[in-house]
């Protein structure tokens, strides 16, 4: 249900999105494709959400692909957790529940601007 609304949202703001039940189903789509950036709620099934921002982290350092901007989603907004994000190598933190305005702020920095993008 929350990656229905969050995919919703994501269209909303005119985002095209993979969704993946788990962590290691999203770590696959991340190898598979050219994401810009990656949605990753902390606490998924299989790979939760900082190891697999570390597993991301790694892989660009090894194979020297462009990095990612990895900008967590999570219902836990407890004091230090965008910290422990940040050392997980996340770029972003987005406390559920996420509103539309939000999720858009945190996801500017990291998207083209508007007028950039060819129609």
């Amino acid at each position: 249900m929350n990656r229905e609304v969050l995919g919703r949202m994501l269209e909303l703001l005119g985002c095209e999105a993979d969704m993946a039940a788990d962590g290691a189903a999203a770590l696959a789509l991340w190898r598979e494709g050219r994401h810009r950036v990656a949605l990753i709620d902390l606490h998924m099934p299989v790979l939760d959400g900082l190891d697999l921002a570390r597993a991301i982290r790694r892989e660009e350092a090894a194979t020297g692909r462009p990095r990612t901007a990895l900008v967590a989603v999570t219902a836990n907004a407890l004091k230090g957790e965008a910290e422990r994000c940040r050392a997980a190598g996340m770029d972003g933190f987005v406390p559920k529940p996420a509103a539309l305005e939000a999720l858009g702020r945190a996801l500017d920095p990291f998207l083209p601007a508007a007028d950039a993008v060819p129609p």
